[in-house]
Protein backbone atom coordinates (compact mmCIF):
# COMPACT_ATOMS: atom_id res chain seq x y z
CA UNK A 1 0.00 0.00 0.00
CA UNK A 2 3.28 2.65 0.75
CA UNK A 3 4.09 2.06 -3.09
CA UNK A 4 0.89 3.18 -4.28
CA UNK A 5 -0.27 5.06 -7.68
CA UNK A 6 -1.10 7.79 -6.08
CA UNK A 7 2.62 8.13 -4.34
CA UNK A 8 4.62 7.10 -7.21
CA UNK A 9 2.95 10.13 -9.39
CA UNK A 10 3.28 12.47 -6.53
CA UNK A 11 6.96 12.33 -5.60
CA UNK A 12 7.13 14.02 -9.17
CA UNK A 13 5.07 16.41 -7.79
CA UNK A 14 7.09 17.30 -4.58
CA UNK A 15 10.35 16.97 -6.42
CA UNK A 16 9.33 19.68 -8.87
CA UNK A 17 7.80 21.95 -6.03
CA UNK A 18 10.34 25.10 -6.62
CA UNK A 19 9.17 25.66 -10.10
CA UNK A 20 5.27 25.64 -8.48
CA UNK A 21 6.56 28.12 -5.96
CA UNK A 22 7.82 30.12 -8.41
CA UNK A 23 5.01 29.60 -10.99
CA UNK A 24 2.54 30.73 -7.96
CA UNK A 25 4.85 33.36 -7.07
CA UNK A 26 5.70 35.05 -10.45
CA UNK A 27 1.61 34.77 -11.18
CA UNK A 28 0.65 36.77 -7.69
CA UNK A 29 3.34 39.05 -8.35
CA UNK A 30 1.60 39.98 -11.38
CA UNK A 31 -1.66 39.72 -10.50
CA UNK A 32 -0.80 42.38 -7.88
CA UNK A 33 0.23 44.92 -9.98
CA UNK A 34 -2.18 44.43 -12.76
CA UNK A 35 -4.98 44.59 -10.54
CA UNK A 36 -6.36 45.50 -6.99
CA UNK A 37 -5.04 43.32 -4.08
CA UNK A 38 -7.57 41.06 -2.58
CA UNK A 39 -5.95 40.53 0.75
CA UNK A 40 -8.99 38.50 2.04
CA UNK A 41 -8.15 36.32 -1.25
CA UNK A 42 -4.91 35.93 -0.25
CA UNK A 43 -5.59 34.57 2.82
CA UNK A 44 -7.72 32.15 2.46
CA UNK A 45 -5.49 31.09 -0.51
CA UNK A 46 -2.98 30.38 1.79
CA UNK A 47 -4.69 28.89 4.67
CA UNK A 48 -6.05 26.49 1.75
CA UNK A 49 -2.62 25.94 0.16
CA UNK A 50 -1.02 24.81 3.56
CA UNK A 51 -4.83 22.69 4.50
CA UNK A 52 -3.53 20.85 1.03
CA UNK A 53 -0.36 21.04 1.56
CA UNK A 54 -0.20 18.91 4.86
CA UNK A 55 -3.18 16.71 4.06
CA UNK A 56 -2.49 15.89 0.58
CA UNK A 57 0.70 13.52 1.31
CA UNK A 58 -1.38 11.75 3.88
CA UNK A 59 -4.20 10.93 1.16
CA UNK A 60 -0.99 10.01 -1.06
CA UNK A 61 0.52 7.44 1.45
CA UNK A 62 -2.87 5.84 2.36
CA UNK A 63 -4.55 5.57 -1.21
CA UNK A 64 -7.35 7.35 -0.94
CA UNK A 65 -8.31 8.03 -4.53
CA UNK A 66 -11.39 9.19 -4.07
CA UNK A 67 -10.71 11.60 -0.99
CA UNK A 68 -7.61 12.59 -3.12
CA UNK A 69 -9.86 14.11 -5.70
CA UNK A 70 -12.39 15.59 -3.51
CA UNK A 71 -11.35 17.74 -0.72
CA UNK A 72 -8.74 19.70 -2.82
CA UNK A 73 -11.16 20.21 -5.40
CA UNK A 74 -13.73 21.20 -2.56
CA UNK A 75 -11.09 23.55 -0.76
CA UNK A 76 -10.55 25.17 -4.29
CA UNK A 77 -13.38 25.54 -6.12
CA UNK A 78 -16.33 26.50 -3.94
CA UNK A 79 -13.88 29.55 -2.86
CA UNK A 80 -13.01 30.47 -6.24
CA UNK A 81 -16.72 30.49 -6.86
CA UNK A 82 -17.56 32.62 -4.42
CA UNK A 83 -14.96 35.17 -5.19
CA UNK A 84 -16.37 35.42 -8.63
CA UNK A 85 -19.71 36.09 -7.25
CA UNK A 86 -18.77 38.54 -4.11
CA UNK A 87 -16.20 40.68 -6.37
CA UNK A 88 -17.57 40.23 -10.14
CA UNK A 89 -13.73 40.13 -10.47
CA UNK A 90 -12.72 36.83 -11.98
CA UNK A 91 -8.94 38.77 -10.73
CA UNK A 92 -9.97 38.12 -7.20
CA UNK A 93 -10.14 34.16 -7.68
CA UNK A 94 -6.88 33.94 -9.90
CA UNK A 95 -5.05 35.83 -6.66
CA UNK A 96 -6.86 33.37 -4.44
CA UNK A 97 -5.43 30.56 -6.39
CA UNK A 98 -2.13 31.48 -7.13
CA UNK A 99 -1.67 32.12 -3.52
CA UNK A 100 -2.68 28.46 -2.95
CA UNK A 101 -0.58 27.45 -5.50
CA UNK A 102 2.75 29.31 -4.20
CA UNK A 103 1.99 28.04 -0.57
CA UNK A 104 1.38 24.47 -1.25
CA UNK A 105 4.75 24.60 -3.23
CA UNK A 106 6.41 26.62 -0.31
CA UNK A 107 5.50 23.48 2.34
CA UNK A 108 5.97 21.07 0.09
CA UNK A 109 9.73 22.44 -1.09
CA UNK A 110 10.59 22.96 2.78
CA UNK A 111 9.84 20.01 3.36
CA UNK A 112 10.51 18.01 0.81
CA UNK A 113 13.15 15.06 2.07
CA UNK A 114 10.74 14.60 5.11
CA UNK A 115 7.93 14.13 3.09
CA UNK A 116 10.15 11.76 0.25
CA UNK A 117 11.41 9.52 3.73
CA UNK A 118 7.54 9.54 4.36
CA UNK A 119 6.13 7.98 1.23
CA UNK A 120 8.35 6.05 0.71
Amino acid sequence: MINSNLVRHNLQLIEKSVWITAFGFCALIALIFNYDIANFAILIGIAMGLLIGIVSPYLWRKDYKFLNLIIPNFLLIFPGIHFINSSDSFSVALQFYSSAICIVGCYWFAFKSKLVRYLN
